[in-house]
């Protein structure tokens, strides 16, 4: 899907860099384009996880915005 997994040194990028770019390209794909490949990345197992989290991509950034900015208090 034209999602690199290292930078321009060949070194793997970080996880959140490559799931972000994932999801940056994720409504390109047909559903069973976004199946086939949420096995191969995540395997037959835990496809499902990474197809809930790339179809809710937009809450979980909406989160982490949360978490980044919050002072330490749950």
């Amino acid at each position: 899907v034209g999602v690199n997994i290292k930078d321009s040194n060949g070194e793997l990028k970080n996880m959140d860099t490559i799931l972000n770019e994932l999801a940056g390209k994720w409504e390109t794909l047909n559903k069973d384009e976004q199946v086939a490949l949420a096995q191969k990345v995540a395997g037959i197992r835990q496809y499902t996880q990474l197809i809930a989290l790339m179809d809710n991509w937009d809450f979980m950034e909406e989160n982490l915005k949360t978490a980044y900015s919050a002072t330490g208090a749950l």
